[in-house]
């Protein structure tokens, strides 16, 4: 899942720029899975900025330090709010932005928090009851067990950074604001097709059509 190159699914940018629309405002059926936002920028921040010898200099001189850097917690979150959020790194943008929530609906949203049950799911609706299992091993390469570490990074000004960096990610998704109930699942409607936001999907592509080869990704 890591070697892009070797999956079978194209590229979205690999398609010409008709198809892109097509493959985004078509008959598809779309899932994702979410996390909170305190548990994810932490594992962000452990694995990216911590613990890799290869991203850190990648990404400290996109914050305003320098590649050799080493930053705490907090002053890690006070130069990722100073970004604008289209600017941040995908690592750490958020959710609702990648997700594009509002523009896209999913027809299957999962959440971290509960992974084993909500992948068997999705396994069943896109499957079959009969879908091998993955292993166990499968989405562990990047771990950092984030969640057992919340209280070793976390006082009153990181919560106060998170809830500010990711307030559309806690209100939309359906996260709660409190810390300690980081490792609940998100209190959300069951999924259900968004007609206003694939309305405003279909009215953005309209006009792009109007331009032979408008990207839809200079539109997002």
């Amino acid at each position: 899942m890591h070697d892009r190159d070797a999956s079978p699914l194209p590229r979205l940018s690999a398609l010409p720029v008709r198809d892109r629309w097509t493959t985004l405002l078509g008959p598809v059926r779309r899932f994702s899975f979410t996390r909170n936002p305190f548990t994810r920028v932490l594992s962000g921040y452990l694995d990216k900025i911590v613990a890799s010898d290869w991203e850190r200099p990648r990404h400290l001189p996109r914050l305003g330090f320098a590649p050799d850097a080493r930053i705490d917690f907090a002053t890690f979150l006070e130069a990722l709010a100073a970004r604008p959020e289209r600017a941040r790194d995908i690592h750490f943008a958020g959710q609702c932005r990648l997700l594009m929530i509002g523009d896209f609906s999913y027809d299957f949203l999962g959440a971290f928090e509960r992974f084993d049950a909500d992948f068997a799911e999705a396994r069943r609706r896109y499957y079959g009851e009969d879908a091998e299992a993955p292993p166990a091993s499968a989405g562990r390469r990047h771990a950092t067990g984030a969640g057992a570490k919340l209280a070793e990074h976390y006082g009153p000004a990181e919560i106060a950074l998170v809830r500010d960096i990711y307030a559309r990610d806690f209100e939309l998704l359906g996260y709660s604001e409190e810390l300690a109930d980081a490792a609940e699942p998100p209190a959300r409607p069951a999924p259900r097709h968004s007609r206003a936001g694939l309305g405003q999907v279909r009215a953005v592509a309209k006009i792009a059509r109007t331009a032979k080869d408008t990207d839809p990704s200079a539109l997002r």
